[in-house]
């Protein structure tokens, strides 16, 4: 498919103007490998992958190996919390693993657009990876940020922590009061939100099993446990898909949850190469229009849409 240049302009645009949230799914963090397999070490499994991985690590006997909370679900009931934890840091917070250029090219999106004379245009970056690629391509790119993580505590409950870095000290605040958070805005520094948690410390707080799931879906207004400033960006700005495969009933289940409060006005993108016709009629029965391309050559249009992007006469 070939890419319209309206398409990839508008979306700049966007970006210049300070209305596109993008999203990340597994595909953004195994972007170049292809058909390649996944090997320990050496690049990032999407969720199938990984889903095989653990069931073979724990002996999980059923057909369905590729379906990540089900086979979670075992592991953690088998097996309990800490061996599950244990393999998924094992597997996911590797040193080998580098940022993609996909990180890269948002992490460097604020300065290119600064080049630009479009100044103080940080991002607000929502991904369901567990993994802390983003964060590092941010780091390398000299791009503050504050990183909000979806987490459960020692009680079960589940919310947003406002999560920071010190050298090697990791700390986190669990964010009670949403509403009276008003700090958290795209003035000064981007905003990076993983809404199934990551895997800092050493508990299991991430959103993998289908319990996990439930009471993911069971906690009520996803945005309404984000502090009020994040949560009004996600609803009033485009929205664009990149590495996720819509068939999978947890990423539908999150989309409802942003799209049911979304304000009306606002267009969503989403980018899956070769697409099945289920897919298509599912992005398309949540008004998302799709592009059938891989990311690869998505990027690239994007390079070249930024190079030719102006000032807004207006903003």
């Amino acid at each position: 498919m070939a890419l319209p240049r309206d398409h990839l302009n508008t979306v700049v645009r966007a970006f210049a103007d300070g209305d596109v949230v993008p999203f990340f799914g597994a595909g953004v963090s195994r972007y170049g490998r292809g058909a390649a397999p996944w090997e320990l070490g050496r690049s990032l499994p999407d969720g199938g992958e990984l889903a095989q991985h653990l069931a073979a690590r724990f002996e999980y006997g059923e057909p369905d190996v590729r379906n990540l909370p089900r086979v979670s679900q075992y592991v953690h009931t088998s097996r309990g919390w800490t061996p599950l934890y244990r393999e998924l840091r094992a597997v996911i917070a590797n040193p080998a693993y580098a940022p993609t250029p996909v990180h890269e090219f948002f992490a460097k999106l604020p300065a290119r657009l600064a080049e630009r004379n479009v100044p103080g245009r940080h991002l607000l970056v929502v991904t369901t990876n567990y993994d802390d690629l983003l964060e590092q391509a941010f780091r390398a790119a000299s791009e503050p940020y504050d990183l909000l993580v979806y987490a459960r505590d020692e009680h079960d409950n589940w919310a947003f922590e406002d999560v920071s870095t010190d050298g090697a000290q990791t700390t986190s605040r669990r964010i009670s009061n949403p509403t009276g958070e008003p700090g958290f805005t795209l003035e000064k520094r981007s905003i990076i939100v993983k809404v199934h948690g990551g895997l800092d410390g050493e508990g299991p707080r991430c959103v993998l099993t289908e319990d996990d799931y439930v009471d993911y879906l069971a906690y009520g207004d996803l945005l309404g446990q984000l502090p009020v400033n994040v949560a009004g960006k996600l609803r009033e700005s485009n929205l664009l898909f990149l590495g996720y495969g819509i068939a999978d009933w947890n990423i539908r289940a999150f989309l409802r949850r942003v799209q049911r409060d979304q304000r009306d006005g606002w267009t969503s993108w989403a980018v899956q190469k070769a697409p099945l016709d289920f897919d298509q009629r599912l992005w398309s029965a949540r008004n998302v229009h799709i592009y059938d391309v891989d990311i690869a050559k998505y990027l690239a249009g994007l390079e070249h849409a930024v190079k030719r992007v102006r000032p807004s006469a207006t903003r």
